[in-house]
């Protein structure tokens, strides 16, 4: 995979999955933060499948996303 798309997958994913770590801190404030944590899982997780779909889920699993 080239370096540039691989380095924006897991910028993008290193983030949503700090916006979903936020998200599910402030989940008692209500059920706002609870389905916008609960979405971020959502996406992250759609994101991983695709990467299987599409064969480049070995360049992810040793990525510090999989810890």
């Amino acid at each position: 995979m080239n370096n540039t798309y691989k380095n924006y997958l897991e910028d993008t994913l290193l983030e949503l999955i700090e916006r979903t770590e936020e998200a599910q801190c402030e989940s008692d404030k209500g059920d706002f933060e609870s389905g916008r944590a609960f979405a971020y899982l959502e996406i992250i997780s759609f994101l991983f499948k695709q990467a299987d779909v599409f064969d480049i889920k070995s360049e992810f699993e040793n990525s510090r996303m999989r810890n």
